[in-house]
């Protein structure tokens, strides 16, 4: 009877998975399904050998994902001379919007995307931490979707705490 029972399973499996290539999307859509996606790893020599500017980004505990810049545009500011909105691009149509180092929007993030940044005050990351007249204290609104959340009061500390040793793609670096 158990050899009744292990046979017709097995069975099951071949009669489902079919070909050899389905066989394989079979096997991945199970994998993706038990341990969940697998965080990208791309070789140094791949990514310097890239023609376009790219940052790695992860959020929560999902897997990195490589994005590249695809745009960089004006902003209009009155607290920047010249701000640019650094546009990456990633392979499934995630979008993360920069400017001066800050996240100012994203979309098509599975979970809720940023849709804007509002402050009455130059924000401390665009006139740079390491002058000393920078204010180390900003506030600031935030809205994001879904759920129409609009115009929440935010506020951020900076503290300057030195350099710090940080590994890059290019290898260790001393930053601020």
């Amino acid at each position: 009877m158990k050899f009744a029972i292990r046979s017709l399973f097995i069975c099951c499996g071949f009669l489902i998975t079919g070909c050899t290539q389905n066989t394989q999307y079979f096997t991945d859509s199970l994998n993706l399904a038990l341990f969940g996606p697998e965080s990208l790893s791309i070789s140094q020599n791949k990514i310097n050998e890239l023609p376009y500017a790219s940052i790695y980004v992860r959020q929560g505990d999902n897997p990195q994902a490589l994005m590249i810049l695809a745009w960089a545009e004006k902003e209009s500011s009155q607290f920047q001379p010249n701000p640019l909105a650094l546009k990456y691009l990633s392979a499934n149509h995630e979008m993360i919007v920069t400017s001066a180092g800050r996240i100012t929007k994203t979309v098509n993030l599975l979970d809720a995307n940023l849709s804007n940044i509002r402050s009455q005050q130059p924000d401390p990351l665009a006139i740079g931490l390491h002058d000393s007249s920078t204010p180390h204290y900003w506030e600031y609104e935030i809205s994001w979707q879904p759920g129409y959340h609009t115009q929440y009061h935010a506020q951020s500390r900076f503290v300057v705490q030195g350099e710090e040793q940080k590994l890059l793609p290019q290898g260790a670096r001393n930053l601020l």
